[in-house]
């Protein structure tokens, strides 16, 4: 007759191999879908990335378009205002030029009134009229109406085909046209940027790794990191249009005689993916499975090997009958004893579960008192070194932000609960002790631990730690203009003068809002507050380097200018203030109107070195009503 023994190794072997062998299968099937899944998830990503990229530099190139726009209009205004007070100038070619080559600009013509090129900086076009070409003839509109100010589209000049921006108007007096051409040489860098092949060359050299970008209207590729295929159709590459579609799962294909995976997303009107080899992606299966392969088997030796030596008579039934017990008690029937007396050893640990019992019932009932002398916003946990099990509030999942699986999961679990709680202590609050964030709270975690007992309590401090941050921001920003207050100013100065490396050229300048009495009194105090948010949108983030802007007192601000290479860089930000200073924008209120008037001066490192911050503003402060005067 079969011995318990014997049937127990038999079955065990059968189940053994089995389990090995259907584990072995769900594990590849799993890591494959896994691998599967992570690259999706990156290929996305970097295809967010891509369409990232490709948007802003799309914004850039317009950016710059209407800046280009902008300086070619200003300077056509430039031009007309110099030659208006120095008529002599349009019949002087070299005075022309220096003109031209002072204001960065490459071309300046002059138009008589029937439109044709009667001076300027090229002598070989004189002669050429609005009827000469396309490109010339777009100004023909100035010649029947004087008050037009027309800029041309970046577009190939007439003469040479260079890349060119046009703009022209009719001078203050209307006897002549005045046309300047400035060379798009930035916006020819930025349009580069927008090239597909510019754009993968951004990312990480893998030659497992292809990126293509097909046209959705012709199927052709017209960008990838395969030059081979380059102005082919997708379809000759192994592509098809249904499978560019499949963004969400992805799909596979034979591309240049190499098994890919794929995953694709539109693009504006393009496709544009990223392919895998499939023998890269799966790269590390084989070695996974291996090494599980070997774990298991020595596990399942091991099993076989120590139930030979410890199964005994009737102890699977005794060992049951443990379970059972322990099963009630596990779930809160703390009530359940353990009595099980055949042998000495399930006595004992009898004995032992049961003292075990006794202990969590007693701090159970510690719990339970804590609990009732708490709030909504406080939750305890606890846990010892003797039980796997945690009991905490029925506050803490809520603090925690947990669902009722991922609690149950975590009570049930001391190790995987010490571990999420580690988690949470990652995010700790600067310049704060035990205050962590979690998701949009924080939360004070205060531990206590004693003999391998742990008590922990949450306490969530949110409303404290908000209203701590917004006293902060109020102290040191002005409420009106949202710039930096007087104590802001000085604390953020402190930091910049303290590492004088970083300062280059660099100018104080205060700013008056002149006309701040005159318009509270004629148009009200809301006007007014108007006027000064006016003041602080124009000076906020200005400048082409670094800046610093406040409203010091009343109708006071300070622009504090820094990290310029040279003192013609930072004049020329100077200049433009001026600029702007004497063209005042005209500010609208409903039927209230009123210009955008202020006075301004300046202190700056030109002549003179500051060693702090505090004489340059006394000496920006003092210059403050001085006619500023800027020599380039």
């Amino acid at each position: 007759m079969i011995t318990l023994r014997q049937l127990i190794n038999r079955y065990l072997y059968v189940i053994t191999f089995i389990l090995v062998t259907f584990s072995i299968m769900i594990v590849s099937y799993v890591q494959i879908k896994l691998t599967q899944e992570h690259y999706h998830e990156e290929a996305l990503y970097t295809l967010s990335q891509i369409e990232q990229i490709i948007h802003t530099n799309a914004e850039e190139l317009e950016e710059i378009k209407e800046a280009y726009t902008e300086t070619c209009l200003l300077n056509a205004k430039v031009v007309s205002h110099i030659l208006e007070k120095d008529p002599a100038m349009l019949n002087d070619i070299e005075g022309l030029r220096t003109l031209a080559k002072h204001l960065e600009i490459d071309e300046i013509h002059i138009f008589d009134d029937t439109g044709c090129i009667i001076a300027g900086t090229h002598p070989d076009y004189y002669g050429l009229t609005f009827e000469s070409g396309e490109q010339v003839s777009f100004f023909r509109p100035l010649l029947t109406d004087k008050s037009l100010q027309m800029v041309q589209e970046i577009t190939p000049n007439t003469a040479a085909g260079e890349q060119m921006q046009y703009s022209a108007s009719w001078n203050k007096s209307g006897t002549y046209i005045i046309q300047i051409g400035m060379k798009a040489v930035n916006v020819a860098k930025v349009t580069e940027k927008n090239e597909f092949s510019y754009i993968f060359s951004l990312f990480p050299v893998n030659p497992n790794i292809s990126y293509f970008a097909i046209d959705s209207e012709t199927g052709k590729i017209i960008g990838t990191t395969e030059s081979s295929v380059l102005n082919k159709d997708c379809t000759e590459v192994g592509f098809t249009y249904n499978d560019l579609e499949k963004s969400d799962t992805g799909f596979h294909t034979n591309i240049l005689n190499q098994d890919c995976y794929c995953v694709f997303e539109k693009i504006d009107s393009n496709y544009i993916g990223y392919v895998i080899s499939t023998q890269y992606l799966y790269r590390e299966i084989p070695a996974i499975i291996g090494i599980l392969l070997a774990c298991m088997l020595l596990m399942a030796g091991l099993l076989v090997i120590s139930f030979n030596e410890h199964i005994k008579k009737y102890v699977v039934n005794k060992l049951n009958a443990v379970n059972e017990q322990l099963f009630s008690i596990s779930h809160g029937n703390f009530d359940q004893t353990v009595d099980v007396r055949n042998f000495h050893e399930i006595s004992e640990l009898s004995s032992h579960i049961n003292n075990l019992v006794k202990t969590l019932s007693t701090n159970n009932t510690k719990l339970t008192y804590i609990f009732g002398k708490n709030n909504f916003f406080v939750g305890t946990y606890e846990y010892s070194d003797t039980s796997n099990h945690v009991l905490f509030s029925e506050y803490i999942p809520q603090l925690f932000s947990l669902d009722h699986q991922k609690a149950q999961e975590l009570s049930d679990n001391r190790e995987l609960f010490i571990e999420f709680v580690a988690s949470l202590q990652e995010n700790l609050l600067p310049n704060e002790s035990n205050i962590y964030q979690v998701g949009n709270k924080y939360l004070r975690i205060d531990e206590i631990l004693d003999k391998g007992y742990m008590l922990g309590v949450v306490v969530d401090v949110t409303g404290d730690i908000e209203k701590r941050q917004q006293l902060q921001l109020e102290i040191h920003r002005d409420s009106l203009t949202g710039l930096y207050n007087h104590i802001g100013l000085e604390e953020e100065l402190e930091k910049i003068f303290a590492s004088p490396k970083d300062l280059g050229h660099y100018a104080m300048i205060t700013i008056m809002a002149d006309s701040l009495l005159s318009i509270n009194s004629t148009y009200g105090r809301e006007n007014g507050d108007l006027y000064l948010r006016k003041i602080a949108d124009l000076i906020k983030d200005f400048g082409i380097k670094n800046s610093l802007a406040s409203r010091h007192t009343g109708g006071e601000f300070i622009l504090f200018l820094y990290g310029y290479s040279n003192e013609a860089e930072l004049n020329k930000t100077l200049n433009l203030l001026t600029y702007i200073q004497q063209h005042p924008m005209e500010h609208k209120n409903g039927d209230t109107s009123f210009p955008v008037i202020f006075s301004f001066g300046y202190s700056s490192s030109s002549g003179s070195e500051y060693t702090n911050y505090k004489q340059l503003l006394k000496d920006a402060i003092d210059k403050n009503y001085e006619i500023l005067s800027v020599h380039n």
